[in-house]
């Protein structure tokens, strides 16, 4: 019989977020019951509003908690919030034996909405939040794309039957050192110009991770994928793309196009009236192109007006370019002072994308897929029997998985 999940939060800060642990957990439906919500503020019952919201936490399994800048409202009762009062029913101090599951997940400082909210009761909500920290693991959450992916990665080893893992859980198996280097980055550097640069061979998939990167962590919206040079644009919101993708190529390709169109700048401040804040771009390039002094002398020139734009604009820019290898080559990692050869644009290079080892797989087992050593010595024994993999090998074998957990 599927486990029951009982969401508590408050309300006011959290409406936007609460509505995508929603709309995760219809996804799960045929993992998991979903228990009422928010029944204690529906008129007309019998009972006091705690009482329901206690009786309902006391049916489920599973209890997520979610936190974000308010300390909630009070029940008279207990002087304490109906949050704080429905996470005490789950934790069941006085009998452990009847202690749910608890899932809590946090808001990020500067998450997005909620970053200008005032902390309502400051003195209560800090106590509750060490609290919380003192006792469980904690899921971060930045955007509601995150919590909709944190909620799903938290809930995967309680599902009872296991389902097909989405690409977004599957790439959080590796590349913990990229990841540090580029999520750091987003936190410390807005509204510039930030020039990624990484290397790879052939089925490393680094343009999943750039996307995984731009999608559920830094929480940009649209995608566009322009041709050539394997060009992708992820934007936090805002159409145009038309005159953005002209303008690249107009700077990287200029014998595609016989008329010239208005500066990068103009459609820069046309893209911010529309409301987009940030963009994220990567281009996929081989060794020799990057070796051609040619194409570097037409990205030079993108590359200052984009960092000039985005001083004087406030705009957040984020550009990757990936260098894939031959299977038959050597990664060689000098490479990446080519694309900026008088140090103008200070390049972030990051850790050379590469194979997932068995040691990173077993680090994947543990952290999102199952507790159990059994389970897992089981599946890297059936499934991950070689000492590395591809990342692409490795994804094309995440579908076995499942048969070993139910």
């Amino acid at each position: 019989m599927p486990k029951k999940i009982y969401i508590s939060s408050t309300y006011q800060d959290l409406a936007e977020y609460r509505k995508a642990a929603e709309n995760a957990l219809k996804f799960l439906k045929p993992y998991f019951e979903v228990g009422r919500i928010m029944e204690y503020m529906m008129p007309g019952s019998p009972e006091r509003p705690l009482e329901q919201c206690l009786k309902d936490v006391a049916a489920c399994n599973i209890y997520i908690l979610l936190i974000g800048k308010k300390y909630g409202s009070m029940a008279e009762d207990t002087g304490l919030s109906f949050t704080e009062n429905e996470y005490n029913e789950a934790y069941n101090e006085k009998d452990p034996s009847k202690r749910k599951t608890i899932i809590s997940l946090i808001a990020e400082e500067d998450a997005v909405g909620l970053k200008d909210i005032p902390v309502d009761d400051r003195d209560r909500f800090d106590r509750f939040c060490n609290v919380i920290k003192d006792r469980h693991i904690i899921f971060n959450f930045r955007n509601t794309d995150h919590l909709g992916s944190q909620l799903t990665l938290a809930l995967f080893p309680y599902a009872e039957k296991k389902w097909v893992l989405s690409n977004e859980v599957i790439l959080k198996c590796d590349r913990k050192d990229q990841y540090s280097e580029m999520y750091g980055t987003f936190l410390t550097m807005k509204n510039q110009l930030n020039v990624f640069a990484a290397v790879c061979k052939p089925n490393d998939n680094p343009e999943d991770f750039m996307q995984r990167m731009a999608r559920i962590e830094y929480g940009f919206k649209k995608i566009s994928v322009i041709e050539p040079l394997q060009a992708n644009f992820l934007l936090s919101a805002g159409p145009l793309i038309e005159n953005m993708r002209e303008r690249f190529l107009l700077h990287i390709m200029p014998p595609l196009w016989r008329q010239k169109n208005k500066g990068f700048k103009i459609n820069l401040e046309a893209l911010l009236s529309n409301g987009v804040e940030e963009l994220f771009l990567y281009f996929k390039l081989s060794p020799k192109e990057v070796a051609n002094a040619t194409l570097i002398s037409y990205i030079t020139p993108l590359l200052m007006e984009l960092q000039d734009a985005c001083a004087q604009s406030k705009f957040s820019f984020f550009l990757t370019f990936i260098i894939e290898f031959q299977k038959s080559t050597n990664i060689d990692q000098s490479v990446m002072d080519k694309l900026d050869p008088d140090n103008r644009f200070n390049i972030s290079k990051l850790i050379p994308f590469d194979k997932v080892t068995a040691s990173q797989i077993r680090a994947w087992l543990e952290n999102h897929v199952t507790e159990s050593v059994v389970k897992i010595q089981e599946i890297e024994k059936k499934v991950f029997n070689k000492n590395e993999y591809t990342m692409t090998d490795f994804i094309s074998k995440t579908d076995d998985i499942t048969q070993y957990l139910d």
